[in-house]
């Protein structure tokens, strides 16, 4: 039996497959032309990430202050792959 995932990895792991999810890569080359960059874009508009980091506030409740506070570093530490 493996062992569950602590809860700071479990809500970045929410929050990553929840944008992978949210990816429009057809929007996301539009968007590095517009920005005139090389740095990655994955076509996520900037409401969609907002919502998905609401949904965790709401329901912070639910976590430890640590746990959350725990889970909002790891989730900075996330590598630009999506």
């Amino acid at each position: 039996m493996s062992a569950r995932p602590s809860l700071p990895d479990q809500v970045a792991d929410f929050c990553r497959l929840e944008l992978q999810r949210l990816a429009d890569p057809a929007k996301a080359i539009q968007m590095a032309a517009y920005m005139k960059t090389e740095m990655p874009f994955y076509g996520v508009q900037k409401t969609d990430p907002d919502r998905v980091f609401d949904f965790l506030e709401r329901n912070s409740d639910r976590l430890s202050g640590l746990s959350y506070r725990e889970g909002a570093r790891r989730l900075k530490k996330l590598e630009y792959d999506l």
